[in-house]
């Protein structure tokens, strides 16, 4: 655009982009803008960023010029020097090709993002993970926290958890439900209707022996009865 990037004055703000991510600004710059014979300065947030457009005028300069826009009819119009009404017209065609290639832009920055997650993704190692035993006669109770902790830390939570162990539940059978005063589910059924009795639905072998695996392990766990 032939500007001095010297005219440039430094900003550390950020900005949201169009594509809803973070853009850390370059700086601020003052710029003359000419439209239907009336020119106006404009201050420009300048970003580095690939984008498919220079500049985005926004409402500072449509109030500056006292323009209407219509995004239906794809132009604006604005009183000019002379007192007569002056209208700026879009390209369809124009417009259609940039939203094209905004598209294939966020759709290439969102993949680029996945695989730089991907990449970054650091896994835990094991030596940074203690295994704290809540029950000395029980040693399968055992609860692991952060291996780099201050001392005053790790005493702190080794007595908290060992305090509060009896909230736990380390089998099925402990977990005694939700109070119904939390929360609840009922059935939708109008009581006026007369109830139907649904046909029973025979299964195979495997789909059985799975079925009644789960009923077994149900009962068990006294989350169901007979």
């Amino acid at each position: 655009m032939g500007i001095n990037l010297r005219d440039i004055k430094p900003s550390s703000c950020t900005l949201t982009g169009l594509n809803g991510a973070l853009e850390q600004m370059i700086g601020m710059i003052c710029l003359p803008v000419y439209a239907g014979g009336v020119t106006r300065t404009v201050k420009f947030s300048v970003i580095q960023a690939k984008a498919p457009f220079n500049a985005i005028l926004g409402t500072p300069w449509l109030h500056s010029m006292k323009a209407i826009p219509s995004t239906y009819h794809q132009f604006i119009k604005f009183p000019g020097r002379d007192g007569t009404i002056q209208t700026i017209r879009g390209d369809q065609k124009a417009a259609r090709e940039l939203l094209i290639t905004m598209v294939k832009m966020q759709q290439s920055l969102s993949l680029i993002n996945s695989v730089v997650k991907l990449t970054r993704k650091i896994h835990p190692q094991e030596e940074e993970i203690l295994e704290i035993p809540l029950d000395e006669s029980d040693t399968s109770k055992i609860v692991c926290i952060r291996a780099f902790l201050s001392d005053e830390m790790h005493s702190k939570i080794v007595y908290f958890l060992k305090t509060n162990a009896l909230t736990f539940a380390w089998s099925t059978s402990e977990m005694k439900g939700i109070d119904p005063a939390i929360t609840s589910q009922e059935l939708n059924a109008d009581p006026t209707f007369k109830p139907i009795r649904q046909k029973r639905r025979k299964l195979g072998p495997e789909r059985s022996k799975v079925l009644n695996d789960e009923v077994d392990r149900l009962l068990e766990a006294s989350f169901i009865t007979e």
